[in-house]
């Protein structure tokens, strides 16, 4: 990963005049100073840096800051930039879905809780955890759902929802049985 690379796409950005891009705790940081008197929308920058840069290279945090800090030389004091907040709204899993997927990404992205909101790939996920996840998503449910749901649906709350869609497109088609009992047997010969 070249912070540089995703530096110049966040510049690029309107309403952005610098950034800077850190690794801290395994995950990717962007730190921005916004144009005066213009608001930043979040969404709409991490959308621009989806379009622009793999999943793995989007920073996994976005923080506004008046100004950087620099050193007395006038380069930008890394060691000095603010730790992001860890306790953002955090929304709760809704479903039975919801929870046991958020269990599944727990897992695999080796936090304590997931967020119905949360986005896979801004936890700090990329490519092979993401088929980790689908791995054992697509065994927890007995499914085949394509690796790129994940990646299109990026957020708990949409990958659950696709995970409904296909058991309830599957129990119309009569094969919710046969599934399930593939699933058992699977799940047999895991635990042996």
């Amino acid at each position: 990963i070249e912070p540089g690379e995703i530096e110049a796409v966040l510049r690029a950005q309107p309403g952005i005049d610098d950034a800077v891009v850190i690794v801290r705790e395994e995950q990717l940081i962007g730190y921005v100073v916004r144009a005066a008197s213009t608001r930043l929308d979040r969404d709409d920058v991490f959308a621009r840096l989806q379009a622009h840069l793999p999943a793995y290279m989007v920073p996994a945090h976005l923080i506004e800051l008046d100004a950087l800090p620099l050193t007395p030389n006038g380069k930008c004091d890394r060691a000095a930039l603010p730790s992001p907040a860890t306790e953002a709204e955090f929304a709760a899993p809704a479903s039975e879905t919801e929870r046991v997927l958020a269990e599944i990404w727990a897992q695999v992205l080796r936090l304590d809780r997931i967020g119905r909101h949360d986005d896979f790939f801004l936890l700090g996920g990329h490519s092979l955890l993401a088929a980790a996840a689908h791995a054992r998503t697509n065994r927890r449910w007995s499914l085949a759902l394509p690796l790129r749901a994940l990646f299109e649906a990026r957020t708990l709350e949409r990958c659950a929802a696709l995970i409904d869609a296909e058991l309830s497109a599957r129990e119309r088609q009569g094969q919710g049985d046969a599934y399930a009992t593939i699933g058992a047997l699977l799940d047999e010969l895991e635990a042996s």
